[in-house]
């Protein structure tokens, strides 16, 4: 058990070496050598009970968030008026500049399909490409999460604007994908029918073999996973796509399928080892998913990604945040809270608001890169953008932001800090000649 303890220690350590760009190779062989030798310890294989939670009672709500159909942006006498305008209308351009085949080509190069001599994304999305003796291939970690981001920037901008094009270029998409879904349950039969990701599955069975060699790390197959769930369930919420709906259930029984599988042969403390690698919100998806179906896989689905040695602390309210990689971890704590949300497990709730109170208190965030990690020092002037979004988010998911006043203004900062307000002047001089000839008006 003790050896157990310090693989499970080491295996942190490496994580909190990579940050969102490197990791620690040294620490995981190690972590592995250290598994391997405890193999005569018990091995627990338990998966939470499967039930389904009660619905959770009413609870008196502080701040309701309206519905994006119901506002609509103009053009106004106020600078802030046309900010915000533009700035929407900016952004439409954008997400309708970006090729629906470009953003499938890793989805179907990874079900084994034409990929339609489409030009592939870069940067993250870059596709694998083998290089001569010697030279590392050239590959994107992170391939397919900018495609669900994309779903759910689609889905709230269409939602909000009405615009046609981009409802019938996201709907493609999704088409697109649901294809891929299917020849990827051909292409890997185990674990069932339903994968969909933008690399194949020997990223997921390298993270569960704990990134031993020979496998090349990639850092986050399920935060690029939870990025496609997301969008996929944004497109159904919010466009009312059934499809989106149809793959997204899919996945959740591929995956819950093969978490399962590995729990059962492995022990869970191998999945807490997983859990070391950053996951994005996948509890917070699953918990968003089980409110819509009410099925009682969905629901341990998402209790089995509620990291325990970070809630752990939070629910003896003791203040673990510091050196944790903050995009990971709030994340995870927008999941904790949406349980509380979802079945009304007041355990979360606390936790969620101890979290909050030492955030403000003791804590802030570096702008970004390897040591995105809360800090000890508060009151940076900068926050890591995906940071921002996740305090919002926190604050609605506890749906009681003006419950005191040291949250509203920690609210308020952060959504008045956001990029908007730092390339307003980029905004409003890059309005551009399609916007103006289609007289958008939001």
């Amino acid at each position: 058990m003790v050896q157990l303890l310090r693989a499970l220690a080491l295996l942190a350590a490496a994580t909190r070496a990579a940050g969102h760009a490197h990791f620690c190779r040294e620490c995981a062989d190690r972590a592995a050598a250290l598994l391997s030798s405890a193999a005569a310890d018990p091995v627990d294989t338990a998966l939470p009970l499967l039930e389904a939670a009660p619905p959770p009672p009413p609870a008196p709500v502080a701040v309701e968030p309206f519905v994006l159909s119901e506002v609509s942006l103009r053009a106004g006498a106020t600078t802030a008026s046309n900010l915000s305008w533009a700035a929407q209308a900016l952004n439409m351009d954008y997400l309708l500049a970006l090729d629906v085949d470009s953003m499938a080509y890793n989805f179907r190069a990874t079900g084994g399909l034409s990929t339609e001599g489409a030009k592939p994304l870069g940067g993250w999305e870059t596709p694998y490409a083998h290089q001569p003796p010697g030279v590392p291939a050239t590959e994107g970690d992170d391939r397919g999460h900018f495609v669900g981001h994309w779903l759910s920037a689609s889905a709230l901008a269409a939602n909000s604007t009405g615009d046609t094009e981009l409802k019938a270029a996201a709907t493609k998409l999704v088409t697109i994908l649901g294809t891929c879904q299917a020849a990827n349950s051909k292409k890997y039969p185990k674990h069932g029918p339903g994968y969909l990701s933008g690399s194949p599955v020997i990223y997921f069975d390298c993270l569960e073999n704990l990134w031993r060699r020979p496998c090349r790390y990639m850092q986050v197959p399920y935060y690029n996973v939870h990025k496609i769930m997301q969008g996929l369930l944004d497109q159904h919420q919010l466009l009312g796509n059934e499809e989106a709906f149809e793959i997204l259930v899919r996945m959740a029984t591929y995956f819950n399928g093969r978490i399962t599988s590995l729990i059962r042969r492995n022990g869970t403390a191998v999945w807490e080892q997983v859990l070391t690698t950053e996951t994005g919100g996948m509890n917070d998806v699953m918990y968003k998913l089980y409110a819509i179906t009410h099925d009682p896989e969905h629901l341990r689905m998402a209790h089995l990604f509620d990291k325990q040695t970070w809630f752990g602390p939070l629910f003896n309210r003791t203040d673990n945040l510091g050196g944790n990689h903050a995009n990971t971890h709030l994340a995870l704590q927008v999941g904790g809270a949406n349980r509380y949300g979802v079945i009304a497990d007041d355990e979360y709730r606390r936790a969620t608001e101890f979290f909050l109170q030492t955030l403000r208190s003791a804590h802030s965030y570096s702008t970004g890169g390897k040591r995105s990690a809360f800090q000890s020092c508060p009151q940076l002037p900068d926050l890591y953008q995906c940071t921002k979004t996740d305090i919002i988010l926190l604050y609605v998911s506890l749906q009681a932001p003006t419950s005191e006043s040291s949250g509203r203004r920690h609210m308020s900062r952060a959504a008045a800090s956001s990029p908007l307000q730092r390339r307003k002047v980029v905004a409003l001089r890059a309005m551009t000649t399609r916007s103006h000839a289609r007289l958008i008006t939001f």
